[in-house]
């Protein structure tokens, strides 16, 4: 049975037709649902964006609605967000759902059940949208990652270099974490053959990882040069503790802070925020929530250790605030004052260095939202 319309839902005096789409790889199950209660599966179709898309067009001839009276909705997957943005540059209106929202509630679990719940849910206003991201966000994004993904596995490899260097005598350890070759000593423990054979392995894995490293590195460069929210990003470069990557990182996964009404919001988003089980009077609250992008939040809190010493301006800061305006580098003073008063505060009460690191991570977003949404638009524009 489908949920009853909610009063004032905004889809509601225009929409008249509600489509749910399961998607996976080779099909999609199209449902669909009305104002008058009625739900049904329409067909099967491939999961290619055009079919996808000359199914809803058939749906709307079939059913006597206009393609402006039609509303869609996904589960996000492997297909990300090239059909929402495929549906939309046709005109029709489209909502990605989260994969961790509960539409499986009865134990029931099929294709045509998960479409049916889908448009359901949506016609009763209960899906909670995904945020959509520009395709060029998107690309620069997965560059992103990747980027942070070569790193850390180069780190795990530098990790397994040094656990087994230690079993033996070697003084020129640290060149050999460092990527470079490990001489060992000539004679007393050396290792067998075999055992230098990994350690040369390893050696040579760091070396080739590193250079990789440097070439993404070079790419996230290169694009930031025609990248349109490039503003955006030199902007947060003007801070302390970011560069290039960490900057492009947090704009690339956010996206647009504007969709952001309160920089609280955007803390919650990032999983800054303490859980909450409250009830009655008692109000208890844990750690914190770690929902949303796991990747920002990592570069917050790492960020934020920085300011655990004393405010300055370091030369590289000063080379990355070169050709800033000066609203710009106030702010960035400003901010450092406010961040480092208020890691010194924590410390003061005795908190964990773990949890302000936390702390100052989730008011260094609000930082961030503050500089992008108020201070960057007021920003008078170059001669």
């Amino acid at each position: 049975m489908l949920p009853p319309l909610i009063p004032g839902h905004p889809s509601e005096p225009q929409i008249t037709h509600w489509i749910g789409l399961d998607v996976h790889k080779r099909t999609t199950t199209v449902a669909w649902a009305d104002s008058a209660g009625n739900c049904q599966k329409f067909c099967t179709c491939e999961s290619s964006n055009t079919e996808i898309e000359r199914t809803i067009l058939r749906f709307s001839q079939t059913h006597g609605a206009s393609v402006g009276h039609i509303a869609v909705v996904y589960e996000i997957g492997s297909n990300g967000f090239s059909l929402a943005r495929h549906l939309r540059s046709k005109g029709i209106a489209v909502m990605v759902s989260s994969s961790r929202q509960p539409l499986q509630r009865s134990g029931k679990k099929n294709d045509t059940h998960d479409a049916l719940t889908l448009a359901g849910y949506l016609r009763a206003g209960f899906i909670k949208p995904v945020y959509v991201p520009e395709e060029q966000d998107e690309q620069i994004r997965t560059l992103c990652r990747h980027r942070t993904g070569t790193a850390t596995a180069i780190a795990d490899l530098k990790r397994q270099l040094k656990s087994l260097l230690q079993r033996y005598d070697a003084p020129n350890s640290a060149a050999a974490i460092a990527g470079r070759s490990a001489n060992l000593p000539p004679t007393g423990n050396r290792p067998t053959p075999p055992t230098q054979i990994v350690i040369d392995d390893l050696s040579e894995r760091i070396t080739s990882g590193q250079v990789r490293l440097r070439n993404l590195e070079k790419h996230l460069t290169c694009l930031l040069e025609t990248w349109p929210r490039r503003k955006e990003v030199e902007a947060i470069m003007g801070l302390r503790g970011f560069d290039i990557t960490g900057a492009m990182i947090i704009v690339s996964e956010i996206g647009d802070f504007t969709r952001f009404s309160h920089p609280k919001h955007l803390a919650s988003y990032l999983g800054l925020v303490p859980a909450e089980n409250s009830s009655g009077t008692k109000r208890r609250q844990g750690p914190i929530t770690k929902c949303g992008k796991s990747h920002v939040r990592w570069i917050l809190v790492q960020a934020a250790r920085i300011y655990r010493t004393d405010k300055k301006i370091s030369g590289r800061l000063l080379r990355r605030q070169k050709h800033l305006p000066r609203e710009l580098k106030e702010f960035s003073w400003k901010a450092q004052d406010r961040l480092c008063t208020r890691y010194q505060a924590l410390l003061r009460r005795s908190k964990p260095s773990r949890e302000v690191d936390v702390a100052v991570g989730r008011e260094l977003s609000r930082v961030i939202w503050e500089l992008i949404v108020k201070v960057l638009p007021a920003v008078p524009a170059p001669d």
